[in-house]
């Protein structure tokens, strides 16, 4: 199986609520929070091993039962200095799975790796994925 190491566009930063524990391999975020510097394009976003999904993404995600990963509520909030009105609807999309092992994990150093599978989800649903870059995995 093809896997595929994609890393989101980054429409803000991870915020200061954010948890995460640096002492895990790949590190495990533990709460999310996510400013937004502008208006997202993709229906994958994110920093590192902190994913975010739009709404219809994650309905896709769960009608494929993708069970290395788990879907929450982030923290959101919007830049003063971005102008943004509303905060975007996104869930955070913890992903439990080891790179290469299944079709969503995460690399050792937090990288998101996934299936040609799980990439067609991305592409099919929500926002797509047209932002992301997307490299093949040498694992």
């Amino acid at each position: 199986m093809d896997h595929w190491v994609v890393v989101p566009e980054q429409p803000g930063f991870v915020g200061d609520r954010t948890v995460v524990d640096a002492a895990t391999s790949p590190p495990t975020v533990e709460r999310a929070h996510f400013v937004f510097t502008r208006q997202p394009t993709d229906g994958l976003i994110g920093a590192g091993p902190l994913v975010l999904v739009d709404r219809e993404t994650a309905e896709a995600l769960e009608d494929n039962v993708f069970g290395e990963v788990s879907l929450h509520p982030a923290d959101l909030d919007t830049d003063p200095a971005s102008g943004l009105l509303r905060v975007p609807d996104f869930v955070w999309c913890q992903v439990h799975g080891q790179a290469g092992m299944l079709d969503i994990g995460l690399t050792e150093d937090g990288r998101l790796v996934m299936s040609g599978q799980a990439l067609l989800v991305f592409h099919s649903f929500g926002g797509g994925i047209d932002n992301a870059t997307i490299s093949e995995w040498l694992g």
